[in-house]
């Protein structure tokens, strides 16, 4: 080949790798849409609310479910929750939780700091929650100020319940806790099986008989669920560092209060809305909460400490929730940790002490072998006499090779 044949060699391959990189380029663009079709595709991955677990029928347990309707749709069908237990699936049992037994008490903070902007929010809000309940929901009405007062029984009239909310009017302290117990009441009166409670309160109590140790004794665990509304207005100048907010409203001591009693009900939340206007929002969650719960059912194979994890993969939406929970022991790990049992045995005959070397007798033999010498009855005469006889023959065979070396 010659130089001019090498260089257009050169010069035709260039044009040659530019086509091949042309079509290579023009190819991932042609495939580009399809991959940013397939990432929208991918459905994204949310937090599922795992609102209770029971396991006092092991091991048969129940998880109750939130999966909000904005979320997952109505009508959630079986097929679509997977649960598994330590990385296992298990076959359950799903059920949406009827709001036929479904009774829900609002209660509602009307103390002197409520007056104004902060009741009328509330109002609104708790209107809004009222219309959004099915019809066969049964709903009470409670205030508390100076004295917690039911204004509206359990009853399926919202006519009733909005006309009790209407008539809302602020003053007065807070009893808050005396509130918490009219409902309790009322729920134990009826035998309710659901029992919801929405408290919305802008301060610590200050007022009540009841108190907050005797709230949380009777919210018992999986019995009720209990949301509760912290309201912030300008009314109690007390600052809030430690939460992140410099915001006036209520203290540490009485937002660690409300805690107790939703920890003590063992279902629901505090919430916290930054302003007034976020007070529908929160109740609109809450109610959306309530009526589309899912029962789950299944039989553990599980011992100890165990986690769970449901799924809810439906209509391109994907919710998981974890919860931990405590089982009883592995009863084939308590058997063979236990230490075996060693059967009775006969006492040990106690070892006869031997006797010190100086005090060992001479036997028979020995001694009638010696009888000859005086004092051969003693035991210490024959070592004695051994040393003597041997000392003896040492000191004669060196004093001999002394005396030759000397000649």
């Amino acid at each position: 080949m010659t130089p001019t044949d090498d260089v257009y060699g050169r010069l035709g391959s260039r044009p040659r790798s530019l086509s091949l990189s042309a079509l290579f380029a023009v190819a991932l663009a042609a495939l580009w849409p399809f991959s940013a079709l397939a990432a929208e595709d991918e459905p994204e991955l949310e937090s599922l609310d795992i609102v209770s677990v029971r396991a006092d029928g092991y091991p048969e347990i129940e998880l109750v479910v939130n999966a909000p309707q904005r979320d997952i749709g109505d009508d959630v069908p079986a097929s679509a929750f997977t649960l598994t237990e330590d990385g296992a699936v298990r076959d359950s049992e799903v059920q949406r939780l009827s709001s036929d037994d479904l009774e829900v008490a609002l209660i509602i903070d009307t103390s002197g700091s409520m007056q104004g902007a902060p009741l009328d929010a509330a109002r609104e809000a708790a209107l809004e929650f009222v219309s959004a309940m099915p019809p066969v929901v049964e709903i009470s009405v409670v205030e508390f100020s100076t004295q917690a007062t039911l204004l509206s029984g359990f009853t399926t009239d919202r006519d009733e319940t909005t006309e009790a909310l209407s008539g809302l009017s602020a003053g007065g302290w807070t009893a808050m806790y005396d509130a918490i117990d009219v409902v309790l009441d009322a729920f134990d009166d009826r035998g309710s099986e659901r029992r919801s409670i929405v408290l919305l309160t802008d301060g610590g109590d200050n007022r009540s008989q009841a108190t907050l140790d005797g709230n949380v004794s009777r919210l018992g665990p999986g019995e009720e669920i209990l949301h509760i509304i912290e309201l912030i207005t300008t009314e109690r100048p007390v600052p809030r560092e430690r939460f992140g907010r410099d915001d006036p409203g209520i203290d540490e001591v009485d937002l660690q209060a409300l805690q107790a009693l939703v920890d003590a009900a063992d279902q629901g939340f505090v919430a916290s809305p930054e302003d007034l206007d976020a007070i529908s929002s929160v109740y609109e969650e809450i109610a959306e909460s309530l009526v589309n719960q899912y029962e789950l059912t299944y039989t553990s194979e599980a011992y100890d400490d165990t986690q769970l994890l449901v799924r809810i993969d439906h209509e391109g939406v994907v919710l998981e929730g974890t919860v931990g929970i405590d089982l009883p022991p592995d009863p084939a790990a308590d058997a063979s940790d236990a230490a075996p049992v060693e059967s009775p045995s006969e006492p040990a005959e106690e070892a006869e002490e031997e006797p010190e070397p100086s005090e060992v007798a001479l036997s028979e033999t020995t001694q009638e072998r010696w009888d000859w010498l005086p004092g051969a009855d003693r035991p210490w005469v024959l070592p004695s006499m051994f040393a003597v006889v041997v000392g003896g023959f040492v000191f004669t065979v060196f004093f001999i090779v002394r005396t030759l070396r000397g000649y």
